[in-house]
């Protein structure tokens, strides 16, 4: 693909998909009948980047951003296995940003295979629960010292009264990092009040009645 390009698609309210083409162009298109993980091919007007930002900056996107939730973080190991693992991280308007041990597992496993999915979600006693799912593609890179990202996912959860401590610390282990950009390609918000997964909604719709 021109220019290692990967084509973003971002399900907007389950009607309506953002697509970018492998020249950078963003372009709607109306989902089919029912919404859920499935795209139509009807294409309309392009929209503007800001607007495929706007996804992401959904209001329950950004608590869930913002919040001292972990993500897990879903790959496939150099065996050949799923993985999941909680993982801290910051997003950057652009990437989900991840720091770890330069000779971790889940590095050598994003070199092979950087297809990835996340989901970030609340916890009780929050209700309804609200889930972010993102599906994308992880780029590594090597990093001198412990870079802004990472320090700013550890002030997410980190008590105030424990974070210099714990900030010198990590300063101290690390001279270098592993830095792991995770390109969102899909995303969808579960919120159980409007949204919800497409097979509760299709049950509800045959045992129930209703569009």
């Amino acid at each position: 693909m021109p220019n290692g390009r990967v084509p973003v698609y971002l399900a907007l309210r389950d009607s309506v998909w953002l697509s970018e083409d492998a020249g950078g162009v963003v372009h709607t298109f109306s989902a089919v009948q029912g919404g859920g993980d499935r795209c139509g091919t009807t294409e309309e007007a392009p929209v503007e980047r800001d607007e495929v930002r706007a996804v992401m900056e959904d209001p329950v996107a950004q608590r869930l951003l913002a919040s001292g939730n972990p993500a897990r973080l879903a790959y496939i190991a150099l065996d050949g296995t799923p993985r999941v693992v909680p993982v801290g991280f910051s997003w950057t308007g652009v990437t989900l940003v991840i720091g770890t041990v330069p000779g971790s597992a889940k590095v050598s496993a994003l070199q092979a295979n950087p297809v990835v999915a996340l989901t970030i979600d609340t916890s009780a006693p929050v209700w309804p629960p609200n889930v972010l799912l993102i599906r994308g593609t992880a780029a590594d890179s090597l990093v001198d010292g412990v870079f802004p990202e990472y320090v700013a996912a550890a002030r997410k959860v980190t008590p105030a009264e424990e974070f210099p401590q714990w900030e010198a610390g990590v300063q101290a282990l690390y001279d270098r990092m592993a830095r792991i950009d995770v390109t969102p390609a899909w995303v969808k918000i579960h919120d159980f009040e409007t949204r919800m997964p497409q097979a509760v909604e299709d049950l509800v719709r045959t045992k129930f009645g209703g569009s």
